[in-house]
């Protein structure tokens, strides 16, 4: 789950488009996926959008967070992260 940030809003619009295009290369960068994203401020204030993204391994994921730290992620979004595996009820 994520916000966008003050310095985000800040960027120009050609800056936010590279920082995006660097985000959607991070996956391929990683072998990570991401399966899905959903908009949802429309049901409250709390939330601007979340995704569902996969991992073949925890080095994967390890790779994917430099990546995101190389980009200053965390200056330009507030977020929240859920890790979990897939299960059959």
């Amino acid at each position: 789950m994520f916000n966008f940030t003050e310095p985000w809003y800040a960027l120009s619009q050609e800056q936010q488009d590279e920082w995006e295009r660097k985000l959607d290369q991070s996956h391929a960068q990683s072998g990570s996926k991401l399966l899905m994203t959903c908009f949802s401020r429309w049901s409250g204030a709390a939330t601007l959008c979340w995704g569902v993204e996969a991992y073949p391994s925890f080095e994967a994921l390890m790779k994917r967070s430099a990546l995101l730290n190389e980009m200053d992620w965390y200056n330009f979004t507030s977020t929240e992260s859920v890790l979990g595996v897939p299960f059959t009820l």
